[in-house]
């Protein structure tokens, strides 16, 4: 394919030894195939990841299979500055070469970071909770185990059987997790109130401050609203999110799905005008409102 359009999808990282890696991939229209052909060009470790020293290695490896950013058509990578800024980055050196190349920014980076920013406006101890709570339980199996007899005495008929734990791990990089957290903290909430309650009065003094902290928290319901409201909008972002990950899925399906999310978010908030309604037309959701 070397005098054929292609795009060129990048992303680099940083493995658990520290070192810095750039693994470059190229998707191209394949005559023989007839079809659309994602081919893995190359992982390696880079040293320095400013935008100039990417573009050059990029050049380079480009060249040693053949191909010439002047027929680059497409370019992808995460958000990041240095390989998708408009100034000094990789994708403006890959611009200047290649002045119709088109600009695709990783969806499933621009869904998390859409989530990620809406919680820096939320109160922060929706995100103390969120993993506070499974840090609580993850040091001791006697937790644990205290929390599940709660459970059980407290849902005598065992009508909530199968209820998930609030003890799954909270990471704010980890796309796919913060919706379940979420959930999990949501159908738990007034065990783990009475828990934190029982805890505070028998709590040895390393960690009182902590329960009482966790403890005063369970007490306020505008919290526990917030947790309510924010559970379903962010449990269909991760589910876009895991879509968008998905192989072999139908591209008309996925831009469908993006503007099904996008409409339904609007609604919430606008009216068929385009105009912010006012709070109390606000859709917070059937569950919120259920529990206001």
């Amino acid at each position: 394919m070397p005098d054929k359009p292609f795009s060129i999808l990048i992303d680099e990282s940083t493995d658990v030894s520290l070192t810095k890696h750039l693994c470059i991939c190229a998707r191209y229209y394949s005559d023989e195939q007839k079809s659309v052909i994602d081919d893995f060009l190359g992982l390696a470790a880079v040293i320095s990841t400013t935008g100039a020293d990417l573009f050059a290695f990029l050049e380079t490896k480009l060249t040693s299979v053949g191909l010439s950013l002047k027929n680059c058509i497409g370019y992808s990578s995460d958000g990041a500055s240095n390989v998708i800024g408009f100034h000094n980055s990789v994708w403006s050196r890959v611009r200047a070469v290649s002045p119709n190349c088109i600009l695709m920014r990783c969806t499933c980076h621009s869904l998390n970071l859409i989530v990620q920013h809406s919680f820096e406006l939320m109160p922060s101890s929706v995100g103390f909770l969120l993993s506070e709570i499974p840090s609580f339980f993850s040091k001791s199996s006697i937790r644990r185990e205290e929390f599940k007899v709660l459970f059980q005495t407290m849902d005598p008929s065992n009508e909530r059987m199968g209820t998930p734990s609030p003890f799954q791990k909270y990471s704010a990089t980890r796309w796919l997790v913060r919706g379940k957290c979420l959930y999990n903290l949501m159908l738990n909430w007034y065990e783990l109130k009475a828990y934190f309650l029982c805890a505070e009065a028998q709590a040895p003094a390393c960690i009182r401050y902590r329960v009482t902290t966790i403890s005063n928290m369970f007490k306020d319901e505008t919290l526990y609203l917030y947790v309510v409201f924010l559970t379903p909008i962010v449990q269909e972002f991760e589910r876009l999110n895991a879509l968008f990950q998905s192989t072999n899925v139908d591209p008309e399906k996925l831009v469908s799905e993006l503007n099904l999310h996008y409409k339904s978010l609007q609604q919430r908030v606008l009216d068929n005008q385009g105009v912010q309604l006012p709070l109390k037309r606000v859709d917070f959701g059937a569950k919120f409102l259920s529990d206001c």
